[in-house]
């Protein structure tokens, strides 16, 4: 899952992603001048703190008062002569200049472009032998350290995406990224020191936990598309969920205390600047589990000739709504915190929609149990969300119309029927990038109306309340 975050620290710390070379100091004043809020990765190359948003409203950053789209700004630079030949020459600020541009092609959902410059970074990064020679100056390495490992993460997001071999290996021996914390002490002027021994620095690392999350949602996006499409896979289906649910689950229990998803972890990382990381990790982890058992909501509600569903599948679905509620909880608190918000990426309005159909399920099928209550007020509580990263990320727009689509599914044919893994609900639930097709209608969700801002789906679902 790519999950994309304000930059404007980038502007005052110049240390994660940008650095001091002419035609990248031109891109940092491209995105941080002429956009807000600036779409670049969360990533390891990234900083964690809020951004600062003075002067940041609706009035200045919603698409009808900007002159410029994102894609028209990275258009206009890669029209740049010299900026377009630095970046054909392989070397590492090459690669920080791929990065930053191919996150706002991403942004603006131009995948091709996105694809060639992330396929660049990558081939760059191999070219240059990232991370097994690095700067001895304690700063630097950390920079080639963390940009290496945003490459691979990148590689893992577009391989799945684009059904394309990976590049880049995991290779355990490899660094990994420094805590957070410790990397924000480091400074230029420092004197070289080597930081590879730390372990402890790196293992507790939240960018070095969100490495395995990074794997195995590629290979969960992997096999919803290979249920949707190779009908034969039969038991490897299970055996493969029991593995990646087991990683996931272990993963969760071997996280240090505090830096388990609990309400006093989130504040005091949100005292410290770094609550939006905290919260990106969880998410990321929550919504995984939310895809990976995501198939199962359908099969606990099978009756076909009298058949129970077993004792799996009635738990996973299970699993898969209590990760829903966590995803929505998370989100909400984000929402509501005095200095936090979760404005900062256009891709979380996809995963809300995705937790919001889980809330609808439990809504529609089960409308006699406690729970569906609270998927109610969850699924409320979503829409003011996608309603708020509206004024700001115009593809906001897409994301209602493909659950607006969803629940048209859910009007004309069998509700339970809406939620089996064939090849539309692979797209829905992975390739928030590209159009779906209206389930039964034969419609392009983009012929659902351009202006769609969520207000005919609110009054279908709650009346107007």
């Amino acid at each position: 899952m790519r999950v994309v975050s304000s930059c404007s620290t980038c502007r005052t710390r110049k240390k994660r992603l940008l650095c001091d070379a002419p035609f990248v100091r031109k891109l940092s004043d491209i995105t941080t001048y002429n956009l807000r809020p600036v779409p670049a990765t969360t990533s390891p190359s990234d900083t964690s703190q809020p951004p600062d948003n003075s002067g940041l409203g609706p009035e200045n950053t919603h698409p009808a008062a900007q002159s410029d789209s994102t894609l028209d700004i990275v258009q206009a630079t890669l029209e740049d002569q010299t900026l377009c030949e630095e970046l054909i020459n392989i070397y590492f600020k090459a690669i920080q200049g791929c990065v930053l541009l191919g996150f706002y092609a991403c942004t603006d959902g131009d995948t091709a472009r996105d694809d060639l410059l992330s396929c660049q970074a990558i081939r760059m990064s191999q070219t240059l032998e990232i991370p097994t020679t690095l700067n001895a100056n304690g700063l630097k390495r950390e920079i080639e350290i963390n940009v290496y490992w945003q490459t691979w993460m990148m590689d893992r997001w577009s391989s799945v995406r684009s059904d394309w071999p990976l590049q880049l290996r995991n290779d355990t021996n490899l660094p990994r990224p420094l805590r957070q914390e410790v990397f924000d002490l480091l400074t230029p002027e420092g004197t070289p020191c080597d930081l590879s021994s730390s372990n402890e620095l790196r293992e507790s690392s939240m960018w070095g936990l969100i490495l395995p999350l990074t794997q195995w949602h590629a290979e969960v996006v992997k096999l919803n598309f290979q249920i949707a499409t190779e009908a034969s896979l039969g038991h490897e289906i299970h055996d493969v969920v029991q593995d990646l649910s087991t990683q996931l689950s272990n993963w969760a229990q071997s996280l240090p205390f505090h830096l388990r998803d609990t309400p006093q972890n989130f504040r005091d990382y949100s005292s410290r600047g770094y609550g939006r990381l905290f919260s990106v990790m969880h998410i990321i982890y929550h919504n995984t589990c939310q895809s990976l058992f995501y198939q199962f909501l359908a099969k606990s509600l099978s009756r076909e000739r009298g058949v129970t569903a077993d004792h799996m599948v009635l738990t996973c679905a299970e699993l898969c709504r209590s990760h829903a509620v966590s995803l929505s909880k998370l989100y909400w608190e984000l929402n509501t915190a005095s200095d936090l918000d979760c404005l900062w990426s256009p891709v979380n309005s996809h995963l809300l929609v995705i937790a919001s159909t889980i809330h609808l399920h439990m809504m529609l099928l089960q409308p006699e149990k406690v729970e569906a209550t609270e998927a109610r007020q969850l699924l409320e509580k979503n829409f003011i969300i996608l309603q708020e990263l509206q004024k700001y990320w115009p593809t906001t727009e897409f994301a209602f119309s493909r659950l607006q689509a969803f629940h048209n599914a859910c009007r004309v044919s069998s509700i339970s029927k809406t939620f089996n893994m064939y090849k539309w609900m692979a797209n829905f639930l992975n390739r928030y990038d590209v159009s779906v097709q209206d389930r039964d209608l034969d419609m392009e969700l983009a012929d659902l109306g351009a202006s769609n801002n969520g207000d005919e789906l609110w009054e279908i679902l709650f009346g107007g309340d």
